[in-house]
């Protein structure tokens, strides 16, 4: 009889451990992904170019794609930024300047959105600037 005391005062706090439960704070918890605005991408973005430019822009709008760190500037030059592709398009102001006596040369753009194919322009430089619009389609 003490045996069969002794057995229930120990298996009724057992029992609560080792059967298998939901766990409430995890139950009741949602799973929040965070959600880029409408329109927007996670992207990859790769420069590549021959000549070390003095000074390199690529702008979405107003915005300056390229952070301050990327200086000095080394080939190829990657980011990672939500750009907003609407339409199956977009468009980004290219603009570079080399040093004087620097031969034409060339710049290559490179956008790898997430779920869509990667798209790359290439423009070349003439008497050492670059000012150009890229379009970009899928």
């Amino acid at each position: 009889m003490i045996g069969a005391i002794a057995f229930a005062l120990f298996a009724i706090p057992l029992a609560r451990l080792t059967v298998a439960r939901p766990d409430e704070t995890t139950a009741n918890q949602t799973s929040v992904k965070v959600a880029e605005p409408a329109g927007t991408r996670h992207t990859f973005v790769r420069i590549r170019f021959a000549h070390l430019p003095q000074s390199l822009s690529l702008k979405q709008s107003n915005k300056e794609l390229i952070p301050v760190t990327s200086v000095p500037l080394t080939s190829p030059i990657e980011i990672e930024v939500s750009l907003p592709i609407t339409q199956n398009s977009l468009e980004l102001a290219l603009a570079a300047q080399w040093p004087d006596g620097t031969p034409d040369t060339a710049i290559t753009v490179e956008l790898e959105p997430d779920e869509l194919d990667t798209r790359r322009e290439t423009r070349w430089s003439g008497n050492s600037i670059l000012q150009e619009i890229l379009n970009f389609k899928w």
